[in-house]
C-alpha cells in the first residue's frame, strides 16, 4: 500500500522515467539470457547441379550452415550407393577430413564422384550420412536418402536430377528446396 501511495505522488515525468528503467532492466535480463543460452543448430544444403551422361559422374555441393551460437564439429560425411534390388553397399566413400564450424558461419564443399571407377551398375539409391558432435559432446548421426539413379544405363544420354535438399544434422529432418 505504501508503494502505491508513493507512486501516486510522483509526477508524470518521474513515472515515465521509472517505467523506462523497468523496461531497460527487463531487456537487459532477456539479452543476458539469450547471450548465454546454448543453441545448437546445424544444417547442410545439398545442391546437385548438372546432369550426367550414362550416370558416370555425380557433382554436388554441400553447404554447412551453423546458425546456432556454439561451435559444431563435423566428424564424418559418408556417401553410400546401394543397389535397389538388395541391401549390398556398392560404394562407401568418406568425403571429408573432420572440421569445426564456428557459430554463425558456413562452409562450402564441392564434390565430384566417378561412379564407373567403382564398377557400380544398375538402379541404385544414393545416401549421405553425417556424424556431428556438438559442444556438449553429444554425437548426432543421420542418414538421408538423396534419391535413385540408374548407373550405367544403356541410353545414349541419361539426364537425371537429384532434388536439392536442406538437412538438419541435429534433428535429422530434411526438406526439399
Amino acid at each position: 500500500m505504501i508503494l502505491k501511495d508513493e507512486l501516486k505522488k510522483l509526477k508524470k515525468e518521474s513515472k515515465i522515467t521509472l517505467s523506462g528503467i523497468v523496461i531497460t532492466f527487463i531487456m537487459s535480463f532477456i539479452s543476458l539470457y539469450m547471450q548465454y543460452n546454448e543453441k545448437t543448430e546445424l544444417s547442410v544444403i545439398a545442391n546437385f547441379d548438372g546432369t550426367t551422361t550414362l550416370a558416370e559422374t555425380l557433382d554436388y555441393r554441400l553447404t554447412f550452415v551453423n546458425s546456432g551460437n556454439t561451435p559444431v564439429s563435423i566428424e564424418h560425411v559418408y556417401a553410400r550407393i546401394e543397389s535397389s534390388e538388395s541391401n549390398d553397399s556398392n560404394s562407401k566413400i568418406d568425403l571429408i577430413t573432420p572440421f569445426v564450424i564456428e557459430p554463425r558461419s558456413m562452409k562450402v564443399i564441392d564434390y565430384h564422384h566417378e561412379l564407373f571407377k567403382s564398377k557400380i551398375r544398375g538402379a541404385s539409391n544414393i545416401y549421405i550420412a553425417f556424424s556431428v558432435v556438438d559442444v556438449n559432446a553429444n554425437l548426432h548421426k543421420n542418414t538421408f536418402n538423396l534419391g535413385e539413379l540408374e548407373i550405367g544405363s544403356p541410353l545414349l544420354k541419361q539426364d537425371f536430377k537429384i532434388k536439392s535438399l536442406k538437412m538438419n544434422l541435429i534433428t535429422g529432418s530434411q526438406s526439399t528446396i
